[in-house]
Parts: C-alpha cells; structure tokens; sequence
C-alpha cells in the first residue's frame, strides 16, 4: 500500500486544491510533505473577516516566504474605522510590512472608513501601508478608503496593469485628486466603480484615452454635489468603449437620463438608481415619463435600460423587448 509521501506530485497538489481549510491544516500537522502544496492553497486567497485573523495572516506572511509568494488576492474584509484604530501603530506597521512581501498579489482590497471631515487626516496618518507597495502583477485594487496623495501614488504606480478600480471611501472629505497633478494612463482598465466626487477628478486626471473600459458604476452621496454634465462630459472625453453603466443619485434623473442618451447612445445596458432625499415631494411629475421614454429612444442599440425608483411610474421602453423598469 503506498504511502500518502509516495503520491506524484501532481496528485498532492490536486488533493490540496479540493480539501478545505480544516482538512489541509490537519494533514500539515501529521505529514511535512502536504506542507509546500496546502501552503499555496491556504495563501492564495486570503479575505480576512476578523481582526485576530488579520493579525495572524500577516504575521505568517513575514515568517513564511513561500506563502507571500502564493498569494495572489489579498482583502481585509473588517472594516477599520481610523478614529477608533489610530493608536493602533503597530497594527498598521504589521500590514505595511506584509503587504510588501506579497509581491504577486493580483487583486487587493481594503476598507478604512472616515465618518467626518477631519478624520481624513488620520487616514493620512496611516495610509504609508501603500507607501512602498508595487505589485507588478497588479489587476484588481479594490479600496474603500479616502484618496490621498498616496493612494493617488499607489493607483499611478500601477496604471499599466489595472483592470478595475473601486474608489469609494467611507465616509465625508475631499479627494488628494482634485489637488493633484498626477496624470494616469490605464490601457487595460475595464471597470470603474466609484464615489461622484471621486470620479469627476479621477477622470480629469486620465490623460488621452480609455480604450478598455466597459463598466462604469457611479454612485452620488447624499452630500455629494458633483454635477452630472461635467461628470458625463469628462467620462465622455476618454472615448471609452461604454457597455454597461450605472449610477445611483438622488432625484428623479430626467436630465441625468436625458444627458446619457446624448452623449452615449451607443450604450446596452444603462442603470439609473435613484433614491428620494428626505422631504423631496414623492409626487411624479407631469409627463415625466413620457420625458424618459423620449430621451430612451436615442440609444442605439438594443439592450437593457433600468430606471429605479420608489415613485417611479411604468415606463416603456421604445427599442427593446428585453427593456426593463422598476417601480
């Protein structure tokens, strides 16, 4: 009968790959062997959920070079909130120290949330964990946290390989972009998910144009007062290949709506999320759906337009069957 050491290769690998967590950490500890391959398994996925985990993942990360070499996705799915974690030095230390070693990393993700105008200078007090990180396989970044000037570097840094980016912080306060005079170049960038305030100087930032970006996800805070035209207008001047968008905004959005259809006709698929400001009259306008299904009929191609709103009443949609509208 042979021996589990025995097995090729191939097949340790493959029985690492399908047995969960609890299984690869009980053969580690009764069969070196099992080690390389669970390591790789164990490490390459790592989406932390509690703190004490986060803390012990880092800490093997130093330890063990084989697993900072495995990892390729990396998120720190607790949210931490800079007001109640800024004297938590050594804590950030520890991730600023982990994240450089993971230098095949290809998505990474990180929430750390401002809930009031002057925290944005405690998240600038601790936001060197990117500081000295260059991923050159970078696909992914993933990061609900306010854009400093070092985020700004961190997305600069990494312009050739990004694919999509989520910049929506949590919580209220300016972004470094409107301030700085970094200029992006993202050939491959395909997704864009992003905060209003956020994306108006994101985009002016871009120099020349997007020619992989489909998927475009914006959403309006209830503070926020971005206007939409400059917005369209600054996305529009990227002569990106739009396919799907969404925007989620305060309102009734007739002139949101009538602005798309104008300067992106050529759009499938097309979102508006809209919610009601408190003591914003609920009473639908006149004709204002006869207004919707009017600005509808300039998009070109068939495909699938969302309006959805609490008030909102039945629309129809004047260029496809597939055509849909929410109440």
């Amino acid at each position: 009968m042979n021996r589990f050491t025995s097995l090729p290769a191939e097949i340790v690998n493959e029985i690492a790959f399908l047995a969960d967590k609890s299984t690869l950490l009980a053969l580690c500890r009764v069969c070196k062997a099992t080690n390389s391959p669970a390591t790789r398994t164990l490490y390459r996925y790592l989406l932390l959920e509690s703190p004490r985990q986060v803390v012990q993942c880092l800490k093997a990360l130093l330890k063990n070079d084989y697993a900072a070499k495995s990892c390729r996705a990396f998120g720190i799915e607790c949210q931490i909130d800079v007001t109640q974690a800024l004297h938590l030095n050594n804590f950030f230390r520890l991730i600023a120290k982990a994240l450089v070693r993971i230098r095949m990393v290809e998505a990474i993700s990180l929430t750390i949330s401002h809930w009031f105008p002057g925290a944005i200078r405690l998240v600038q007090a601790i936001d060197f964990i990117l500081k000295d990180c260059t991923f050159p396989h970078l696909e992914h970044a993933h990061l609900q946290m306010a854009v400093t000037p070092t985020v700004a570097s961190f997305l600069e840094r990494h312009q050739k390989t990004l694919k999509s980016v989520v910049l929506c912080p949590r919580g209220v306060g300016p972004s470094s972009l409107e301030e700085s005079s970094v200029q992006y170049h993202f050939p491959r960038l395909a997704n864009v998910r992003a905060t209003a305030s956020v994306a108006l100087p994101f985009f002016k930032a871009i120099s020349g144009t997007l020619p992989a970006l489909t998927s475009l996800d914006i959403n309006w805070d209830p503070f926020d007062m971005v206007d939409h035209k400059q917005l369209i207008d600054a996305v529009r001047k990227k002569d990106a290949p739009l396919d799907m968008v969404t925007f989620l905004r305060t309102g009734w959005n007739k002139e949101l709506i009538e602005e798309m259809s104008l300067c992106f006709p050529h759009i499938r698929d097309l979102s508006i999320c809209s919610y009601l400001a408190i003591g914003l009259n609920t009473t639908v306008p006149p004709d204002l759906i006869d207004d919707i299904a009017k600005n509808l009929k300039r998009f070109k191609s068939p495909g699938l337009f969302l309006v959805d709103h609490q008030a909102l009443g039945n629309a129809t949609s004047a260029n496809s069957p597939r055509a849909s509208h929410r109440t």
